[in-house]
């Protein structure tokens, strides 16, 4: 039931952190391919992010509006990401796989129910298999390194907030899953006293140091949204990262009681959807 709770938790979190809508659409879409296809083709995520893309691709972040309008028209995933990461000059960092990949952690959640002792018996195969998809899943899109290394460092954290774990050890967790230099820098920052280092942008690191100091500087997750987004702006870039993260540390039950009619009908549809990969 915890698990279940926190699960649940990540998911709708990362809703409600989501003001502008392109972020937590992509995440369903995820959720819905996961939910009924098995096993799973990352070319089919893509070719559901274009589905929304051309119904709707309000907010898809530049990387990724770019890499699906080039799909588009006609290219393949691997020749649009190659194309729009030469033309931005390599600048494809963005934190938008590190937003929309969440739900990809409820097989490795499923996993663990089934073998409890498997990661700690087997951790470079099943750790291989987890980092493996999640860059998979980047790659679609995003070509940077720090892109795909964001990602699972997030999926890293949620992970391991999901089963049990506090805070602090669950960012050590993920921080490992990204480069040295680049891990230093965000424990320095998050340990900071004040918010002055902390930036705004869409960049993958800058959002979730960003988002980490919100969840370590703040006592509950509505502080810690509201801070967010009061901090991020128009943009809302870590306050997505703030809402899976700490949905994952504080559970869905937290957020239950705050959401508003119109949240709730977004999400109606996550509780049961967990519930039923859990008991798969």
């Amino acid at each position: 039931m915890t698990i279940s709770n926190k699960l649940k938790g990540c998911l709708v979190g990362l809703v409600v952190g989501d003001d502008n809508g392109g972020p937590s659409a992509m995440m369903m879409k995820v959720l819905e391919y996961i939910t009924y296809n098995k096993p799973w083709d990352m070319r089919d995520v893509g070719r559901q992010y274009l589905e929304w893309f051309k119904e709707d691709g309000f907010d898809a972040g530049l990387v990724t509006h770019k890499v699906l309008e080039l799909v588009d028209s006609g290219l393949s995933f691997d020749a649009a990401a190659k194309q729009v990461d030469t033309e931005l000059d390599g600048m494809t960092a963005g934190v938008s796989p590190a937003h929309r990949s969440i739900p990809l952690i409820l097989h490795y959640v499923a996993w663990y129910l089934r073998s409890p002792n498997f990661f700690e018996e087997s951790p470079n195969t099943g750790f291989r298999d987890f980092e493996s998809t999640i860059k998979r899943e980047a790659r679609l899109t995003h070509l940077h390194k720090e892109a795909g290394e964001v990602s699972v460092a997030v999926n890293a954290i949620c992970l391991y907030l999901i089963l049990g774990r506090d805070i602090f050890d669950s960012t050590m967790f993920g921080l490992k899953f990204v480069d040295e230099d680049l891990r230093v820098n965000i424990e320095n920052n998050i340990s900071a006293r004040n918010s002055d280092r902390l930036k705004s942008s869409g960049y993958a690191p800058d959002a979730l140091t960003a988002a980490l100091w919100f969840l370590f500087h703040t006592d509950t997750l509505k502080d810690a949204l509201e801070q967010s987004k009061a901090f991020a702006g128009a943009a809302n870039y870590c306050p997505v990262l703030v809402g899976s993260i700490g949905g994952a540390m504080y559970g869905y039950k937290s957020i239950k009681s705050n959401l508003d009619k119109h949240t709730m009908e977004r999400v109606s549809t996550i509780p049961i959807t967990v519930d039923c990969a859990l008991t798969i």
